[in-house]
């Protein structure tokens, strides 16, 4: 039989035995332990025992049903995988019956299960590479079983690996050594890398991968300040970054970068309003190109001639539909195109001032024209309207609704002809 079945079983004699008043509580807890609900005999003998305040047979069965409650629940919680909290809970039995052989017999359960979980866990941490979680593991499984031959086993294969390592490192540091004595910092930097990825503690390679970083941080400053001057200011901008990221506390490093912040972020505003331009947004291109005209330093000449071009093009377009306008005889709006143009351009685009005049006097000749056909017609001079209204169109072909005024006028002779 378990021995904690027996354990209960003999106090619950010893509880239906004794001599003193049985009341309904205790009556209630025998029932409960014989048929092994040891939580509610628990309760039940809590409530004997608020009855009973001053027995101290009552109060040694309560201590004693106590230690019963506390085995049956880590029991339970041992076969439900919980067994941390069960070694809790049992280490509260010890202290109530520091000799109690079930206590130690579910401590040795819970603790072998344990160490089983900590071994498994070591390891999958050993299998992916995770060598200081995998010793963790391992050690954790000793403190519940210290001569366990799978932990032992466990560390001792991850102390020939690091050994393999550390020996691994030492050979990527050497490696590291002779290419900073020959002044190749790149791959100093990557050799020390290399070692501290086998051997995180050697602190050798620390040092010199420092002193690596800080030789390419010295070149990478003088190929910005070269890019710098030549207008090359994304990638000088990314080694001033690179430099500050080493050196922090390098002199000027923090001027540099927003210095060319502010001409990286023109420029690509700047193609942005290039980009605008193609797709003929030129209010937006202006907006873009403005702003990138105020936030740059040195290439305010660059992005100055690049308004001067979007300028150009708008005008050109512009032009083109003016003309369209022309081509199209719709003088009035042809002219105040080319006025604006004009404006624009100071009058010097192309040859929109001639062609200013010419619409201003073909308009002035046809209003004239008109003028002249209308008198005539009221005169009831049909003929000098044709021929003054004719004339008009020579001028500005579809000038107003002149070409049905004429083909009324001409209906009107021919009847008039007939007539006669």
């Amino acid at each position: 039989m378990n021995r904690t079945l027996c354990s209960i079983s003999i106090y619950a004699c010893f509880l239906g035995l004794a001599g003193c008043a049985v009341s309904d509580s205790m009556r209630d807890t025998d029932q409960y332990l014989e048929d092994a609900n040891y939580h509610q005999a628990y309760w039940a003998m809590e409530a004997a025992r608020r009855e009973n305040p001053n027995d101290p047979a009552i109060e040694r069965r309560f201590w004693e049903l106590r230690v019963i409650y506390l085995l049956a629940q880590a029991r339970e919680m041992v076969f439900h995988n919980r067994d941390t909290e069960a070694l809790h809970i049992l280490e509260r039995v010890l202290v109530l019956d520091p000799e109690n052989p079930t206590a130690y017999i579910w401590i040795r359960k819970a603790k072998a299960k344990l160490a089983i979980d900590a071994i498994e866990e070591g390891e999958i941490r050993s299998k992916r590479g995770e060598l200081s979680g995998a010793l963790r593991s391992y050690n954790e499984a000793l403190t519940y079983q210290p001569e366990d031959p799978d932990a032992l086993r466990g560390i001792e294969q991850l102390d020939s690996i690091w050994a393999e390592r550390r020996e691994l490192a030492h050979e990527r540091f050497m490696q590291g050594i002779r290419a900073m004595a020959e002044q190749k910092y790149k791959q100093t930097k990557y050799q020390m890398d290399n070692a501290l990825e086998q051997d995180p503690a050697l602190e050798q390679a620390k040092l010199q991968r420092s002193r690596a970083m800080r030789r390419l941080a010295e070149q990478r400053f003088e190929e910005a300040v070269e890019m710098e001057e030549a207008s090359f200011f994304a990638p000088a901008l990314s080694n001033y970054i690179f430099v500050k990221t080493v050196i922090p506390d390098w002199e000027g490093i923090d001027e540099a970068i927003a210095k060319l912040e502010s001409e990286v972020k023109a420029i690509d505003l700047a193609e942005q309003g290039e980009m605008a331009v193609l797709r003929g947004e030129f209010d937006k291109a202006h907006q873009l190109l403005e702003e990138a005209f105020e936030t740059c330093t040195f290439s305010k000449l660059t992005i100055g001639q690049k308004l001067e071009l979007v300028r150009d093009r708008e005008l050109g377009y512009q032009y083109m539909d003016a003309k369209d306008l022309e081509l199209e005889f719709h003088y009035e709006e042809a002219l105040a195109a080319f006025k604006a143009i004009a404006e624009s351009s100071n009058g010097g685009y192309e040859d929109v001032l001639s062609r200013i005049n010419d619409l201003e006097a073909a308009i002035a000749a046809a209003e004239e024209g008109h003028a002249a056909g209308l008198k005539a017609e009221e005169a009831g001079d049909l003929a000098m309207a044709l021929e003054s209204f004719e004339e008009v169109l020579i001028h500005y072909p579809g000038y107003k609704d002149l070409e049905e005024r004429i083909r009324e006028i001409k209906a009107k002779l021919k009847a008039s002809e007939k007539g006669s």
